[in-house]
């Protein structure tokens, strides 16, 4: 049994649990490297951190051998984890997630995907995959031409009005008064009009489309990190196991 799921985070660390393995009510930690601890020392969850924000992507092998191209390409091999799943729904989220009360009946993944697995304790073996610039060589042979000057021109175009929106409109909004009304009104009319035209060639163009499409079938094929679960039928308590924690920012930490 296969599951891929993707998450997101603003403080460089995901998560991946059952919400039925926490505490009934988890409350804001003031240390979350302690409640880090505490959850991955326990089976309670398996940390993932590679010293960045961002997004990336986790392949969960249950009771399912891995690839040999991707043991080939493995790093950062952690192996002998316990995670407890109770209910058989899987999460994997940013930390960040955590980090508000909730009832976990109730927890619903804002940065991340759930699945559903058999229920049960499992010996996990984590570890990243290194593709280095396969993915990405792979897009550039497959896509058509100009599909990918068009994506990087729109890309580039889109960060930088985010950039402005972040920078450029507070200032003059505060300095209104300041400013001569004509030029401030040309400079917020410009920049919605902006917005009323790249909106929806991003939504509609077929190019871009395209492109998402084909890193979304590229990608699919090249996991970053790949968990393997090993359903666990002995008990628990005559084992001694690992702190679910992998990835660089775990490797940093210890070093």
């Amino acid at each position: 049994m296969q599951v891929r799921l993707t998450a997101a985070t603003d403080v460089a660390t995901f998560v991946i649990f059952d919400p039925g393995a926490l505490p009934e009510t988890v409350v804001d930690s003031r240390d979350p490297l302690d409640q880090i601890d505490q959850m991955t020392s326990c089976g309670e969850a398996i940390c993932y951190s590679f010293c960045s924000d961002g997004d990336t992507d986790f392949l969960i092998l249950v009771d399912e051998a891995p690839d040999q191209e991707f043991l080939d390409r493995r790093f950062g091999v952690v192996d002998n984890i316990l995670l407890r799943v109770p209910t058989g729904r899987i999460v994997a989220t940013g930390y960040e997630d955590l980090r508000v009360k909730y009832k976990r009946e109730e927890f619903t993944p804002k940065m991340g995907e759930a699945a559903e697995i058999p229920a049960g304790n499992y010996l996990v073996t984590a570890f990243g995959v290194d593709w280095g610039e396969e993915p990405e060589q792979e897009i550039s042979d497959r896509a058509l031409p100009g599909d990918e000057r068009f994506e990087s021109i729109v890309g580039t175009s889109m960060g930088c009005a985010v950039l402005f929106t972040i920078i450029a409109i507070p200032t003059v909004i505060g300095n209104w008064h300041r400013l001569n009304m004509r030029v401030a009104g040309y400079i917020l009319c410009f920049y919605v009009m902006y917005w009323l035209i790249v909106i929806p060639i991003v939504l509609y163009s077929k190019r871009w489309r395209r492109m998402q499409e084909l890193r979304n079938d590229v990608y699919v094929r090249h996991p970053n990190n790949i968990l393997v679960f090993c359903a666990l039928t002995e008990p628990i308590s005559d084992r001694q196991f690992n702190a679910g924690k992998f990835g660089e920012g775990f490797i940093a930490e210890e070093a």
